[in-house]
């Protein structure tokens, strides 16, 4: 009886950022665009960051831990939106209340310290009012952007489950900018 080798990229499947960009290459039957691949690819992400709110595979969840008379902490990267945020206090995990900048400063701004019961998102840090009085964990669940694919990270979640999303969008920015010239 003969063996069977069975390949694991059945059918041509994508399975990697090298493959998306060969077969992207195939579709377009240009060899002179190669270079430019990456840049529809990213612009792909782009898209789909700008349109995904809310997708289990993008949620992940963060703890930093706070400096005394510091008030801040800083978001972790990929960052897109907040879900909740709670501080760790005597083994309980209590929420925080969001407040605007310019009211957590007319809370007393950096004046006040104890335990931070409220927070402000300004740039990439948590403001934290009042400033944190000793070391507390703050614990935080958020959404992040899609990991963008390159020739280190070479898959990620999207491209295992949806190849052809990658494909087809690289092929319609590809049509896009083509029809701009």
């Amino acid at each position: 009886m003969p063996t069977i080798v069975q390949s694991t990229n059945q059918r041509g499947a994508i399975l990697n950022y090298g493959e998306l960009i060969t077969r992207i290459a195939r579709y377009l039957k240009r060899n002179d665009l190669n270079d430019q691949i990456p840049f529809y690819i990213s612009m792909v992400e782009a898209r789909i960051n700008s349109t995904i709110k809310q997708a289990r595979e993008l949620e992940d969840a963060y703890q930093a831990t706070t400096t005394a008379g510091l008030n801040f902490v800083t978001l972790p990267e990929r960052y897109k939106s907040l879900m909740n945020i709670s501080v760790i206090y005597n083994s309980r995990k209590i929420p925080l209340n969001i407040l605007s900048d310019k009211t957590l400063l007319l809370y007393g701004g950096e004046s006040v310290q104890g335990v931070p019961t409220n927070y402000s998102i300004f740039g990439n840090r948590v403001l934290l009012h009042p400033v944190p009085d000793a070391a507390y964990d703050i614990v935080m669940s958020y959404y992040t952007n899609l990991p963008s694919l390159d020739y280190i990270n070479s898959t990620n979640w999207l491209l295992e489950k949806m190849p052809d999303l990658y494909l087809y969008g690289a092929l319609i920015e590809r049509m896009l900018r083509y029809s701009r010239l």
